[in-house]
């Protein structure tokens, strides 16, 4: 699949469409997906969510009990949550990100906001309309067989570095399929929750996302809060990654996951599952993804 030249062009999928790459899943891939279960160990790759004051991102849980109630003195506990849904491990959607105001699929920012002006939320490309996600995915260990200076958040990650490892490791990525690039930021405790205001911080570069989109990959993810490189490769260039991932081809992206067990147990290849809560007008989404070999 070729990138798409610019937010304008209609996606390959119809005018029409809002789900973007998930169209690469089908019934078959699902099923490809399912026989790579091997072992049934099970992998959770979410972090806890926590506040990112760097951004103003708050978490905030209170509880309230009630009085014991009926014959049988039943007692409870209530909780309201005030959250980003930005925080902790997370799906951007296709809302998230725009050129000059232009998304995915050549929607509009004036159409995600609506007459009330996002007041009550996206009217489209919400992530509670995002499908199931249940794909074959593929971890790239970039900590054992990367190049170095991909890790340093000096450079972004390439075609060339992307094919290196997939080589190494002797695993090809395929069109339906979920990548996830481990680069070992997360595994320092210091970075978690990762704060959005770091001076340097690895990831993918425009050259290795126009590749991965080229192959029709559904969704790319990263140990690290963007899963592109920052700061960005041009330095007058803000988050291009995004723009070439979410509106030019429809990928998703999924920040914060944690990939150290996967990369530990060299685990290059597994069935992953994800869905997004129901939470009408959102554009990014927490989420716990999981792994399955």
């Amino acid at each position: 699949m070729a990138s798409m030249a610019n937010a304008e062009e209609p996606s390959r999928w119809g005018k029409d469409d809002r789900v973007g790459a998930i169209n690469e899943i089908t019934p078959a891939t699902v099923k490809d997906a399912g026989r790579l279960i091997k072992t049934g160990k099970v992998y959770a790759l979410a972090i806890d969510t926590k506040p990112d004051p760097t951004l103003f991102r708050v978490y905030r849980v209170t509880l309230r009990s009630s009085e014991a109630r009926g014959t049988n003195q039943l007692t409870s506990v209530e909780d309201m949550v005030i959250t980003s849904p930005s925080i902790g491990t997370s799906l951007d959607g296709l809302s998230h990100v725009g050129r000059s105001g232009v998304h995915y699929n050549g929607v509009r920012i004036e159409e995600i906001k609506g007459s009330d002006g996002g007041l009550k939320g996206a009217k489209v490309l919400g992530t509670e309309a995002i499908p199931p996600i249940v794909a074959r995915g593929v971890l790239l260990d970039f900590v054992r067989y990367g190049d170095r200076a991909a890790l340093t958040g000096q450079a972004g990650i390439t075609r060339a570095h992307i094919e290196a490892v997939a080589k190494a490791q002797a695993v090809d990525i395929r069109r339906g399929d979920v990548v996830l690039l481990h680069t070992g930021w997360l595994q320092n405790e210091a970075n978690r929750p990762a704060p959005s205001g770091v001076p340097s911080v690895p990831g993918l570069g425009t050259d290795g996302a126009r590749y991965l989109a080229s192959l029709g990959v559904v969704a790319v993810g990263a140990d690290t809060p963007g899963v592109e490189v920052n700061p960005s490769e041009v330095p007058s260039e803000f988050i291009p990654v995004h723009q070439i991932l979410l509106v030019d081809n429809g990928v998703y992206i999924i920040e914060n996951v944690k990939t150290e067990e996967l990369a530990a147990d060299s685990a290059y290849e597994f069935m992953f599952v994800l869905a997004t809560p129901k939470l009408p007008g959102t554009v990014q989404s927490t989420i716990t993804p999981v792994a399955i070999r």
